[in-house]
């Protein structure tokens, strides 16, 4: 099991930094009829064209950290999974990493959103970057460091809200002792939080019925429930840890190709190749097994489109 581990998450690896190298290539001129095209001329119609399109950098920067930021967690899990004594604890606390990564950036290009709805996220996302650091810092005190770079970042966070003010968003504050913060963000009557609500997020763009995020949760936080409970084959806790990561795979390149038009069918097919082994190896049957698109409905995930074509 080691050994599949390894090849089912460099395989990973490999398929899905092909399609978002395309999806890096897309950024500046957005095929025709797609999302990312929607947004990129709402942005340069607007009549405060400049900062609109420095917030939309600072989204495709946003969704670039959190993929980096996966795909170093990933490569933690393959780690572990490859070390002579399996740890599954931080396996699963990586994969929620992984988890979180992968669906704040679908969050940020959810193609079943207004582009105004997805602007207002990606302000939100701007101001949740320029707030989390202050709060940081505070944590080291009075020193001479952290006290400048506090008061630097506090400076940026509040050009960041007047930027946007000025582009048309209303923010609402946050209030008590942190009432210089934002805790919403509205854009032309579109209404976002910083973040997204992460159980909500991971039922909408991952299979709701078989999804670990709570379990991995557990193991994040050390619950005591999940501690005493994890036993059974090994081959069952490989597939528990490693089949979500597919799941979240899937969800990447999906919302990926539908934002910028690209076809995600390869990758996704490849991936989903991978967790029949994973679950054959885990529960042996000889029952047929569902292919990619038989999986994906079964599961009421949004189809891939034809081999040939884009998506729409």
């Amino acid at each position: 099991m080691p050994l599949l581990a390894q090849r089912v998450i460099n395989q990973q690896l490999r398929s899905l930094g092909m399609l978002l190298q395309a999806a890096s290539e897309a950024v500046d001129d957005p095929a025709p009829s797609t999302a990312a095209r929607a947004d990129l001329d709402h942005v340069n119609s607007h009549p405060d064209k400049e900062n609109l399109l420095g917030l939309r950098w600072w989204a495709h920067r946003g969704a670039a950290l959190n993929v980096h930021a996966a795909v170093e967690h990933l490569k933690g899990v393959r780690s572990i999974l490859a070390g002579d004594e399996l740890l599954p604890l931080p396996a699963m606390t990586l994969a929620r990493s992984v988890y979180e990564a992968v669906i704040n950036t679908c969050w940020l290009i959810d193609v079943e959103v207004s582009t105004e709805q997805r602007i207002a996220r990606w302000a939100g996302r701007l101001l949740n970057d320029t707030q989390e650091i202050p709060n940081a810092l505070d944590s080291f005190g009075g020193k001479d460091a952290a006290r400048k770079e506090r008061e630097r970042t506090v400076e940026g966070r509040g050009m960041g809200q007047r930027l946007l003010t000025r582009a048309g968003f209303e923010l609402l504050a946050k209030g008590g002792d942190r009432a210089e913060e934002t805790a919403r963000v509205t854009y032309q009557s579109e209404k976002s939080s910083l973040t997204p609500v992460m159980t909500d997020a991971v039922k909408r763009f991952t299979p709701d019925q078989q999804s670990l995020w709570k379990v991995f949760s557990g193991a994040t936080h050390s619950q005591g429930w999940l501690v005493s409970g994890l036993e059974g084959p090994i081959e069952e806790l490989y597939a528990s840890i490693l089949t979500p990561l597919l799941d979240t795979g899937d969800a990447l390149a999906v919302e990926v190709g539908r934002y910028f038009g690209i076809n995600p069918r390869e990758p996704v097919t490849r991936l989903h190749r991978h967790r029949t082994v994973l679950l054959r190896r885990a529960r042996p049957s000889d029952s047929a097994v569902h292919g990619v698109d038989g999986f994906r409905a079964a599961s009421g995930l949004w189809p891939l489109p034809p081999r040939d074509n884009l998506p729409l």
